[in-house]
């Protein structure tokens, strides 16, 4: 059994700039699943210490067994690679555009030679893995604001935001000068994804037991609404 369970205190890593799910803010970890990784602290008797950093910093250091991910998105590499806990939070993945460009999404196919922006290291599920091999070229960044910055310049041609418009407005509210162009963008009507996330934690961790226990306090939690309540909080 590792250390981290037996001392109660549970390492976790997660995204630094992915506002209102999770983020950075004056040295603070805030966010809807920073909120959800407290209430599974009132009800237990653990405590996380919690790291947020650049995406593919944190994503590297779950997978290195330095400590466990908040945020993770299941594909057949990851799944070799980490014991996942049920559901977290479902992140809405929305396709933005330049206004004038929009078009009709509905598969994969629709992006076909487009150049779609995204977040360095992440993954958006096994259609995603899919697509990029041969049906778009993804384009790597290291934050949202960056994203949509580029998607002004035409430097690609689809930025995947989340979650959902929620985190699209965030971005914009607190850039100036994205703000000022909030009406050069357009969300596209159907959403890329509907991304299920998860808490993982690399298999040589050894950490099913906590998963376990974790799993039944936040399925408790979203029984009882108490979760709901709390991103609900976001609207």
């Amino acid at each position: 059994m590792c250390q981290s369970l037996i001392s109660q205190e549970i390492i976790v890593f997660g995204n630094e700039d992915k506002a209102p799910k999770i983020y950075q803010s004056l040295g603070e970890s805030k966010g809807i699943l920073i909120d959800i990784l407290e209430y599974v602290e009132q009800k237990s008797n653990y405590k996380f210490q919690i790291n947020l950093l650049p995406w593919k910093r944190a994503f590297y250091m779950g997978k290195t067994g330095s400590g466990g991910v908040i945020g993770l998105s299941r594909n057949q590499e990851r799944e070799a690679i980490f014991d996942f806990s049920t559901i977290v939070f479902y992140d809405q993945i929305m396709i933005v555009v330049q206004k004038g460009k929009e078009f009709e999404y509905n598969s994969n196919e629709d992006l076909r030679g487009k150049i779609v922006g995204h977040q360095r290291g992440g993954s958006y599920g096994e259609n995603f893995e899919l697509g990029k091999t041969d049906i778009f070229i993804a384009e790597e960044d290291n934050s949202p604001s960056q994203r949509l910055r580029k998607l002004l310049k035409g430097r690609i041609d689809v930025a995947l935001i989340g979650p959902g418009s929620l985190g699209f407005q965030y971005i914009l509210q607190n850039d100036d000068f994205l703000k000022n162009s909030t009406d050069q963008f357009s969300i596209l009507e159907t959403p890329y994804r509907r991304d299920p996330n998860y808490l993982g934690f690399a298999k040589s961790m050894e950490m099913t037991s906590f998963i376990q226990a974790f799993d039944e306090i936040l399925s408790n939690g979203y029984e009882n609404g108490d979760i709901e309540a709390l991103i609900n909080q976001y609207d």
